[in-house]
């Protein structure tokens, strides 16, 4: 009898060992980039197979092409409570990056609001909060491996979104290239992997919580 208590203590008292729920976009609506100074936005990103791309797509001098990607978070209501969060990653993986610059980085950030779907309006947006920043460089084209994987901290925009009940989290991805003019009378830009392109992986976000 004293081998049952203890074992159903043992029980209680260890951690829950939690759930992981891996998300990856798939439709159009997810997921898809434009440039902010024509005030357009392409769902599914660049026709051409170019898919989504952030900097300057073309020699323009001040196009700033922005990528947004979204996931579905609904499955995380479907207990009583609120799941709670122990770590959240955003996977990207770069396909391409046109005009190389060692100094170059993609900044990721997650918006503080759920649109009802993804417009030229979440391009502009300053109602958004930094998640994490990445070199853009890739050994060699296409990649190979892990070559050009992203993995950004997504712990506290999961938290955030699921405080706010929010139903899908937004991304915004920006390269740096933007800052700048650009001067080189060719595309400035960075190509993330998209089911538009059709290579695998997809943006991914992984969510563990308990």
């Amino acid at each position: 009898m004293k081998y049952g208590v203890i074992l159903l203590l043992f029980a209680l008292l260890a951690p829950a060992s939690g759930d992981t729920l891996q998300l990856t976009v798939k439709d159009k609506e997810d997921y898809g980039s434009g440039p902010v100074s024509q005030g357009t936005y392409f769902p599914g990103g660049l026709g051409g197979n170019l898919g989504i791309l952030a900097g300057h797509a073309n020699a323009l001098a001040w196009r700033k092409d922005r990528i947004l990607i979204r996931f579905y978070l609904g499955d995380l209501y479907l207990k009583e409570q609120l799941p709670q969060i122990k770590s959240a990653r955003l996977k990207l993986n770069i396909y391409f990056v046109a005009n190389t610059d060692p100094l170059r980085t993609l900044s990721v950030y997650n918006l503080l609001y759920d649109p009802a779907k993804l417009s030229v309006m979440e391009l502009n947006s300053d109602n958004v909060q930094l998640a994490g920043t990445a070199p853009n460089l890739l050994k060699k084209h296409p990649p190979e491996g892990n070559d050009g994987e992203i993995v950004i901290d997504a712990g506290s925009a999961v938290q955030y979104a699921l405080e706010q009940k929010f139903l899908y989290l937004t991304f915004r991805i920006t390269d740096s290239a933007e800052l700048t003019t650009n001067t080189t009378r060719r595309g400035i830009c960075t190509i993330i992997q998209s089911p538009a392109l059709g290579k695998g992986k997809n943006p991914t976000l992984i969510i563990d919580y308990q």
